[in-house]
């Protein structure tokens, strides 16, 4: 099975292990199952509550403003950066390294982004997202062919109205590869 495949494999089995809990509806009587770790998980999951507002789940707390912004962020001491300073600058370029963030002709900010609901309307808002980020890495026993594995839910996730939406990064990106063009879903 090619490594892309696998990749796709994992993080949807990750995905559907993330979301076992009760309260779907339909036949509980599978919980055990639902929560049971993958044994391809060999790190601990990493859970991030993020509030929306210094931080987040989309825009890493720079919101539509600092996505459009030629300016990259800075981290305080860019000799030795935080991790919180890595994921907002990697959520920065790979946001932009996909979309033309520059330009409002090219749609940025009026028909994409952040500050555009789920129906197509503009918002005057940031687009800033508050929910939790779970992090785990899978590997296939040989330590080379190691799968980095994501799940962001929102803090206005609704089991009545659920959506997920998966999106894969390329090879030569990293766990926030596909954010600026599945993200905003």
């Amino acid at each position: 099975m090619p490594v892309i495949t696998r990749a796709v494999v994992a993080a949807t089995a990750f995905i559907v292990a993330a979301c076992g809990g009760g309260g779907g509806g339909g036949d509980n009587n599978n919980n055990d199952l639902l929560n049971t770790r993958p044994d391809f998980l060999k790190s601990a999951i990493t859970t991030t509550t993020y509030d929306g507002n210094s931080d987040d789940l989309l825009t890493a707390g720079i919101g539509k403003t600092g996505l459009g912004s030629a300016v990259p962020p800075t981290a305080a001491t860019p000799a030795s950066p935080t991790p919180i300073e890595l994921r907002r600058l990697a959520i920065y370029n790979n946001y932009r390294a996909l979309v033309d963030a520059n330009n409002p002709n090219g749609g940025y900010g009026t028909l994409y982004g952040p500050n555009i609901t789920s129906d197509g309307a503009i918002t005057t808002g940031e687009g800033k997202i508050a929910g939790e980020e779970h992090i785990a890495f899978a590997d296939d026993g040989t330590g080379r062919e190691n799968v980095t594995m994501m799940v962001q839910i929102p803090a206005t996730f609704t089991v009545a109205n659920a959506c997920i939406v998966t999106a894969a990064s390329s090879g030569s990106r990293g766990i926030y590869g596909a954010i600026g063009t599945a993200g905003e879903w």
